[in-house]
């Protein structure tokens, strides 16, 4: 085994605006007395509660005391790696590992004085961003039974709500199983369950805060040796299997709930359950197989061949309506070619009358008494021919899971789709081609909305290329 590359990148971006600073900047972005705002400041570090209680010390007053300032401290922060390796186990056969993160957080928030004689307050913080990392949740892409995963799912619930809920109390609405403040709906009881289960990770296991999920690998397979075995290759010219998978953990979108009480003492009176600390729509998983298994030959006589079998998930889970879309889709694809060289279609040849030159007699002679059989002045040399045939089926289906009901997933959208398509392609010269085609194209849809659809498309293309 060798490894043949290895690559990590960091990066991390960090952005302040702190208005209302008195300061008159001089050198380097530090005042005459090279104070303020601070070393760490001009190197890029982001100001945090002790650099503001030192800004508004009696001694530096930093900050404008005037009550009428108006303008949002905003901090940004946006943190980015990504690695990979890239291994050889034997010849011909190339591993390529991935690793993804990427977070990104928007602080704004007011510091300034309500009133002359009142200290300098931090009011209305907020926070908005978003999270996605490379994941792995292969584990229950292949299984079938989608109706008892999401009842897993809903079961994982009151679980997670032991682990983080006060033993020994009730919830007031969802009853003992769950404890108080953390019910069926609250948003910190969803999202592990959810991981848990889809991402088959043991409930006891899974990282309660989303954020706190670490990036794991995905991977490209290739192997192009199968061309160098004795005993293919005199028969092909190349042959290359290959295997992917890439799969994603997705937080589009995340903001702070200003209800959030983080002493966990006020409950929402409707749903009974505390509030969270971050307002999130929802959250995503998507993974695909591209492809599954993968084929590629060429022969050594012009013939190609191409199979790809693809299979690719995303799950959405939305706290906007409490339900779960999922949409799955598998393809299989074949491509077939045959290059044809040196065909003569009679009725598509010019015909060639011209005489035979006198030096092109002579030559013929000679030929005749060397014994030799006299090229024939009218000898055609044909062209290509391209034959291709393929074929592509396609199954794709998006559900709906909706908690606690009796309900099977319903389809809200989704088709199966057959696709077939022969052709000849025909060089009558070097600057006139004939293409002949056929493509039947046939959909079956997954809900009544929409109507089977039948497309066929035939003809004949002529190409003329201009020298």
């Amino acid at each position: 085994m060798a490894l043949r590359k290895a690559k990590f990148q960091y990066t991390e971006n960090l952005g302040a605006v702190v208005p209302g600073f008195t300061p008159t900047p001089s050198l380097f972005g530090l005042s005459k007395g090279w104070d303020s705002p601070g070393y760490p400041f001009i190197l890029g570090m982001q100001p945090d509660d002790a650099w503001f209680e030192e800004a508004i010390q009696p001694n530096n007053n930093w900050i404008t005391e005037n009550i009428y300032l108006n303008q949002e401290v905003l901090l940004n922060k946006t943190k980015k790696w990504n690695a990979g390796l890239s291994i050889e186990p034997f010849q011909d056969f190339r591993i390529e590992v991935t690793w993804d993160y990427s977070f990104t957080e928007n602080h704004s928030e007011y510091f300034k004085k309500a009133s002359p004689d009142a200290p300098f307050e931090h009011l209305a913080p907020r926070e908005v961003g978003s999270f996605n990392i490379s994941y792995y949740t292969l584990g229950t892409l292949f299984n079938d039974d989608i109706e008892g995963l999401f009842t897993d799912f809903e079961q994982q619930r009151s679980i997670i709500s032991q682990r983080i809920g006060e033993q020994g109390t009730t919830h007031d609405q969802d009853g003992g199983e769950y404890t108080q403040g953390y019910g069926k709906y609250q948003r910190d009881v969803l999202i592990p369950a959810f991981i848990s289960s889809y991402a088959d990770i043991p409930i006891n296991e899974v990282k309660l805060n989303i954020f706190d999920q670490a990036p794991k690998p995905n991977w490209q397979l290739t192997y192009n040796g199968l061309s160098k075995v004795p005993f293919f290759k005199d028969i092909f010219s190349s042959v290359s299997l290959s295997h992917g998978y890439r799969s994603s953990l997705s937080v589009n979108s995340y903001n702070t709930d200003f209800d959030f009480d983080p002493t966990f003492s006020t409950i929402n009176e409707v749903t009974g359950d505390y509030y969270s600390r971050y307002e999130i729509p929802d959250i995503t998983i998507t993974e695909q197989m591209s492809p599954l298994i993968g084929l590629n030959i060429k022969t050594r006589n012009d013939m190609s061949l191409r199979l790809d079998m693809n299979k690719s998930r995303n799950l959405s889970l939305s706290f906007t309506d409490y339900q779960l879309n999922e949409t799955k889709r598998t393809d299989y694809t074949a491509g077939f070619g045959y290059k044809l060289k040196n065909v003569n279609i009679g009725f598509l040849q010019p015909k060639n009358k011209q005489r035979k030159s006198r030096r092109q007699q002579e030559q013929d002679q000679a030929q005749d008494r060397n014994g030799n059989d006299p090229a024939p002045a009218n000898a055609k040399k044909g062209n290509d021919m391209e034959i291709k045939f393929d074929f592509s089926y396609g199954d794709n289906v998006s559900l709906i899971h909706k908690f606690d009901t009796e309900l099977d997933p319903q389809a809200s959208r989704g088709n199966k789709q057959i696709r077939i398509s022969p052709s000849v392609e025909y060089a009558v010269s070097e600057t006139l081609s004939l293409r002949f085609f056929f493509d039947y194209n046939k959909t079956i849809p997954y809900t009544s909305r929409s109507f089977p659809i039948t497309n066929i498309n035939s003809g004949v293309t002529i190409q003329f290329a201009l020298q």
